[in-house]
């Protein structure tokens, strides 16, 4: 059973009227599946290769960024954890920054172009 979020009580001269307060909403998470509509099937997804179509294994699959139309530069999990570590060194730089120069709050992009 529900836990009241509020007990309290409404008093009419000699009369009193318990009251308890629950929330209106239950939260719950919906989650739906896509179905092909002539047959009722589950709609799959499968990584497939745009060269040749075939279905690619995990094993197979690596990170890359496209510069310039068809061509792509590969990008390890090493240099994705590095980058993130910079991005969050320079955070931590900026925050003890504002704090010296007794700010409480400085926008980061002000800060690092201070530095440059």
């Amino acid at each position: 059973m529900a836990r009241a979020i509020w007990n309290g009580s409404i008093s009419f001269g000699l009369v009193t009227i318990p009251v308890k307060l629950y929330n209106a909403v239950n939260r719950k998470s919906v989650s739906f599946n896509q179905l092909d509509d002539r047959t009722m099937s589950r709609i799959k997804y499968k990584k497939v290769s745009a060269a040749d179509g075939s279905e690619v294994p995990s094993e197979h699959m690596v990170r890359a960024y496209e510069y310039a139309k068809g061509q792509y530069v590969l990008v390890s999990d090493e240099e994705i954890q590095s980058a993130a570590h910079d991005v969050h060194q320079d955070r931590r730089q900026c925050d003890l920054r504002a704090q010296h120069l007794g700010h409480e709050h400085v926008p980061a992009q002000a800060l690092l172009h201070e530095r440059d």
